[in-house]
């Protein structure tokens, strides 16, 4: 995949002079220190080009500060993801890194990790087609499939056509639950010396290796269209991320084009409720249809839609919670501080800690003697895991906030300590990292920008886990059943909704039917041209980035009718009082199935996983 100064008349009498073999030490040492010295360039351009919008809003007029603050946040935004995505490539390559799965629409992560693309390397991609709510939200890690995507991307520009296209395309097989990308460019200079040395899957595997190298074409013309010398390790960079995922990685050179497929397992974001809700496109197909419905069917599922309405209800932090926030960073202590008076925290129910050392010190004391004083009231504490202590202007030492809440756990009491739930907070995702901070304290968010009121939604899967003895709410009364005489059965329009995934929508509703007392299914049957969708994107590479091309027949679907379940809405979830439960066995059922590792970010409340 990535480019060498071989040329094509060599390497075409021996393919084995394509690839290079280094000693394991050499390679990890080569690769700490290309990715420090990357990392440490990231770094540098995006602080000097925030710098410098700053700069600009100083001296600019008010009524341009709305421009630069905008500018301002896309360049913060694009930094820390490169950041990121450096060190997840660090953590893959030494084996130390877990995939974090979360819901993922994918055509957005690619549009808006494609304008962060540095220009220098290859040109700023823009997607044409817009219609992205036809595909669904799958369980992914966005860092591994940017760091894909943007690999796969950056060799079909150096290695396509100059000026030519990058096309990729999406699609998912709900049948198999599998997610394929394909990513393919125009022949390129060299491209028919590729077609005879890379002509067999084996040769065409070894492209994937560490260190491998593809010949260039440097006999051509033009200087600009020349590639340059790469490092042979974005392919295998490539091929790491997509195992870590459970994936794999082939790339096929045909006469008309270089084809790179990646394929992995991923299941439709387990939101039960979205597949009755119009707001997600992806999840769900409104028809409406007219079916002979008995009356009290009709009853029954009016009384469960209005069931379901009232759990839907937002979730809020109880009035009786004091909440401890220790951040060393004043920026972040007032972040927070907002965020949680949103959440509807009261201002004196909210200690903040961290501007002194003396704070850092006195947490574990402070946060038992106003335990003992409010006996009947619950504690959330948000720490941060790196506690920078400051003396004489130099950080002297560093706390650690999770081993710090982990002392001051061991030192209370069980009945205080069943009131206290802690969450730390870090900019390290590595797998180890998580496991200690899941052993120290009750939870583990991750230190990344957080969207207005998104608080909420971040710490609500750790509090129905922590308290969901204590939360969970009574079930309500059963409709009377209303019966009519069997002679007159009226003909009712009623809405369903097709799953746009048929077999996990199948799955979901055996789990239900086998692991929950339920006795009011109402189920049909409908035909619906859902059960594969495709979301192209298209993309110039070299010289036109912003030019956008189209062709018809991109979008297309399935010419297939498969028979699928549909539910009637208010019956997709009619769990009421049983709603946290049957989530933990549909958390369970799908990751189980995968052999994953659910965790509360995923949407699994079980305390066993």
């Amino acid at each position: 995949m990535t480019d060498s100064t071989t040329s094509t008349s060599n390497s075409s009498n021996n393919p084995q002079s394509l690839f290079k073999t280094v000693t394991q030490p050499q390679h990890s040492c080569l690769c700490d220190s290309k990715a420090a010295h990357f990392l440490r360039h990231e770094v540098k351009n995006g602080v000097l080009a925030a710098m410098g919008i700053l700069e600009s809003l100083l001296l600019e007029e008010q009524t341009d500060q709305q421009h630069h603050l905008t500018d301002l946040s896309n360049t913060l935004n694009a930094l820390l993801s490169r950041t990121v995505d450096c060190a997840m490539t660090l953590e893959v390559v030494h084996g130390d890194y877990g995939p974090s799965f979360e819901s993922v629409r994918l055509p957005h992560l690619l549009a808006n990790s494609n304008d962060e693309q540095d220009t220098a390397r290859f040109p700023v991609l823009t997607p044409t087609c817009t219609t992205t709510d036809d595909f669904p939200a799958l369980m992914l890690d966005p860092t591994l499939l940017r760091t894909i995507h943007g690999n796969a991307v950056s060799n079909a520009c150096k290695f396509g056509k100059p000026a030519g296209l990058v096309e990729t395309r999406l699609s998912y097989d709900s049948k198999n639950q599998t997610l394929t990308m394909q990513v393919q460019n125009e022949p390129g200079p060299g491209h028919q010396e590729l077609l005879k040395t890379m002509n067999t899957p084996q040769q065409q595997a070894k492209i994937f290796q560490e260190q491998a190298k593809l010949p260039c074409n440097n006999n051509t013309d033009n200087a600009s269209e020349q590639v340059k010398q790469g490092e042979g390790n974005g392919a295998w960079i490539l091929q790491s991320c997509a195992r870590a995922m459970g994936g794999h990685a082939s790339i096929s050179f045909e006469p008309n084009r270089t084809l790179l497929t990646f394929e992995c397992p991923a299941l439709v974001a387990p939101s039960f409720k979205n597949y009755a809700r119009q707001d997600s496109p992806s999840l769900a197909v409104p028809m409406d249809i007219s079916l002979p419905v008995q009356q009290p069917q009709v009853m029954q599922a009016q009384q469960d839609e209005q069931n379901e309405d009232q759990e839907e209800e937002a979730f809020e932090i109880p009035e009786n919670t004091w909440c401890i926030v220790v951040e060393d960073s004043a920026v972040q202590r007032k972040m927070l501080q907002r965020y949680l008076a949103r959440a509807g925290v009261k201002p004196e129910r909210c200690l903040l800690l961290g501007q002194t050392p003396d704070e850092i010190f006195d947490f574990i004391d402070r946060t038992t003697q106003l335990m003992r004083e409010h006996k009947n009231d619950n504690f959330l504490i948000i720490m941060d895991e790196n506690l920078d202590i400051v003396e004489g202007g130099t950080v002297s030492k560093t706390i650690s906030g999770s081993c710090s809440v982990q002392k001051l756990r061991e030192s209370l009491e069980p009945r205080d300590e069943s009131r206290l739930l802690s969450l730390i907070r870090s900019a390290n995702d590595s797998l180890h990292e998580q496991r200690l901070y899941q052993e120290r304290a009750h939870g583990f968010i991750s230190k990344g920008p957080i969207k207005q009121g998104n608080l909420l939604d971040v710490i609500k899967p750790w509090w129905k886990r922590r308290f969901a003895a204590t939360t969970a709410k009574p079930a309500p009364a059963p409709a009377p059943a209303v019966t009519l005489p069997a002679s007159e059965p009226p003909k009712k329009k009623y809405k369903l909704y097709a799953s746009s995934s048929a077999s996990s929508m199948t799955s979901l509703l055996s789990v239900l039917n086998s692991n929950s007392p339920l006795d009011r299914q109402v189920l049909r049957r409908s035909k619906t041209n859902t059960d594969a969708s495709f979301c192209p994107y298209r993309y110039h590479s070299m010289g036109r980035a912003n030019t956008k091309r189209r062709s018809d027949g991109l979008m297309r679907h399935s010419n297939s009718s498969p028979t699928i379940r549909t539910v009637p809405m208010g019956l997709v979830t009619v769990l009421q009082s049983e709603q946290q439960a049957t989530n933990n066995r549909l958390c369970n059922y799908f990751f189980a199935k995968r052999g994953w590792n659910p965790t509360p970010s995923m949407g699994c409340m079980d305390s066993k996983c």
